[in-house]
């Protein structure tokens, strides 16, 4: 199966169909004293909904040629229990023929738009840096990717059509890239597949008792170095996302047909849903309204519809048992770069409890959205991980990235 050149083209019938969901749109009554803690102020959504309706959406296809340039593809990948789902994927190949195969894996509520500054700053590599085919999917169920017809679909499933996608690409070894849900897929690919993926690096990461107590090593370190105060913010930031930050984590694992419902039928309530966290999960970047509505505007004109994304969340802890715990110990190089205002921050003394850690860095800036708020940071990071007298260096057979 060969790729086939993909371009966006959303038929008018849909763009009407949203515009005459935004001009029925009824918003909520404001509530004096209310913030950001309790959803997007009334007056913010206002504002996005009133740019939608009157600026964004009659000029989409502007939009739409602009997201057009990135080299996008699509291809048919089999996989083993769900039939023959169609990937749609970016591939910028280096002009490097030795650069090293990168697999860039989103989460939620990201896409494959996640990685659009990403690709820009790493094809700019010079022959003193190592040079990378970067393959940014989109995941099953999201953006321009097929939906999965049928429940069962774990991180194993996905981990599966990635890697069949990275061999059809004829990348029989390659590296990853990945944070959020990207990151558990990456490492749990990594498990799986340990003579392909030759080395993974997350910008997040997370630990539980179980990842702990199989390296011991980690509790000894805690006995002999007490956590510093960027360690003690992290845990922080950890223990407030599990006691209180990850209600949405349980709406959506618990019923995510319900939620479905609503992103489905109305786009402010898409909106309001995804545009929280991207507002609340980065370290003080200011979205521009076409920023954020373009971010929108691909989960809305997702394929499979916006509904299907949170599906992830069921499977992935229905699925737990057959693909392994979500921070199990990897097989291959591990490198890490941890952002301050990311949802949790993990002690670097808890870190090889995940794997082998080879590259270990914390961010300055940046949030949970790293490759797009920080991709300079990112970038460099996975140079000196990948380049010469790193910890990952010369990992894939024959590619180190230089001439």
């Amino acid at each position: 199966m060969e790729p086939s050149e993909f371009k966006i083209s959303i038929p008018d019938s849909d763009l009407d169909l949203l515009m005459k969901k935004l001009e029925l749109t009824r918003l909520p009554d404001g509530v004096e004293g209310y913030e950001k803690a309790e959803g997007v102020p009334i007056a913010r959504m206002k504002g996005l909904v009133e740019f939608w309706r009157t600026s964004y959406l009659p000029n989409w296809r502007k939009h739409e040629r602009e997201l057009n340039e990135l080299p996008m593809y699509t291809m048919p990948v089999k996989s083993e229990d769900f039939g023959t789902l169609n990937i749609h994927f970016v591939h910028q190949k280096s002009k490097q023929p030795n650069a090293i195969p990168l697999l860039f894996i989103h989460g939620w509520p990201g896409s494959f738009l996640e990685a659009k500054k990403l690709l820009k700053v790493l094809g700019e590599s010079n022959n003193d840096e190592p040079a990378f085919d970067i393959i940014v999917p989109s995941l099953p169920n999201y953006a321009f990717s097929d939906g999965v017809p049928k429940a069962g679909f774990h991180l194993g499933s996905y981990g599966e059509v990635l890697h069949s996608l990275m061999l059809a690409l004829d990348y029989p070894q390659y590296t990853i890239q990945g944070g959020d849900w990207g990151s558990m897929i990456g490492r749990n690919m990594a498990r799986h597949y340990p003579t392909a993926v030759r080395a993974v690096h997350v910008n997040l990461a997370g630990v539980d008792s179980g990842s702990v107590m199989r390296a011991p090593s980690a509790l000894v370190r805690w006995f002999w170095r007490w956590p510093g105060a960027r360690d003690r913010d992290g845990l922080r930031r950890a223990l407030n996302y599990v006691t209180v930050g990850n209600a949405y984590y349980r709406v959506q694992e618990s019923s995510p047909q319900t939620v479905a419902y609503a992103f489905a039928d109305s786009p402010v309530a898409l909106l309001g849903w995804v545009g929280e966290k991207l507002e609340e999960w980065t370290d003080g970047y200011e979205w521009s309204d076409e920023e954020l509505l373009t971010w929108i505007s691909v989960y809305w004109f997702s394929k499979a519809g916006p509904g299907a994304s949170v599906r992830i969340y069921h499977e992935a802890q229905k699925g737990s048992s057959k693909s392994g715990g979500f921070w199990d110990w990897i097989p291959v190089p591990l490198g890490v770069t941890q952002f301050p205002k990311d949802i949790v921050g993990m002690p670097s003394f808890l870190l090889p409890s995940l794997g082998d850690v080879v590259f270990e860095s914390w961010a300055e800036s940046g949030g949970h959205f790293a490759a797009w708020e920080r991709p300079e940071k990112l970038a460099g990071d996975l140079r000196v991980m990948f380049g010469k007298g790193g910890g990952a260096y010369g990992v894939v057979a024959g590619r180190d990235g230089y001439d």
